[in-house]
């Protein structure tokens, strides 16, 4: 019974070949790249604002793969929040903050730099995703590859405004 259920549903699937037709995952090779923000929104299973930007204008650069362009592939900026019992943590840094103090510091610094001035919690819903003040922003941002679970991605570093001084 059971390996006449078993021969139904394989009957049922598509032919597959792994080898000829898995394609493998695409990196954007390290350094500093110029794109557009496209779009932001709050992910709280890791406590963060995701800013997505589609690369652009970095004629001659290419993915892994040294042949698909880099132009038009999307990289994600997280900007960390504060979670629970970061108040309780020193960061490690030179200057004494707890964490929480820390990922506050980087978020006003951020919106600073793209002229987004932010007081409170509600000014992020407000700015920047409710009125979307960061989609259509040049910038300029730091790509890196990393290992997670055995596995490469990439990661960014940075994102400044494209306009930022000390910007090549």
């Amino acid at each position: 019974m059971q390996d006449e259920m078993n021969d139904e549903v394989a009957s049922q699937m598509p032919d597959m070949d792994f080898d000829s037709e898995a394609v493998p995952q695409l990196l954007v090779p390290e350094g500093k790249y110029k794109g557009v923000i496209a779009s932001t929104f709050f992910n709280s299973k890791i406590n963060a604002l995701v800013i997505a930007v589609t690369l652009a204008d970095n004629d001659d650069r290419f993915a892994s793969d040294n042949e698909t362009p880099v132009n038009g592939m999307q990289i994600d900026f997280l900007a960390w929040f504060p979670k629970p019992g970061d108040e309780l943590k020193q960061a490690k840094t030179k200057q004494k903050m707890t964490v929480r103090q820390q990922k506050i510091t980087a978020l006003k610094t951020l919106f600073g730099e793209f002229g987004i001035i932010i007081n409170k919690t509600a000014d992020i819903q407000d700015k920047v995703l409710t009125n979307c003040e960061l989609i259509g922003k040049e910038v300029r941002i730091g790509v890196g590859i990393d290992t997670y679970k055995g596995k490469l991605d990439n990661k960014t570093n940075s994102i400044v405004p494209f306009s930022h001084p000390g910007i090549v």
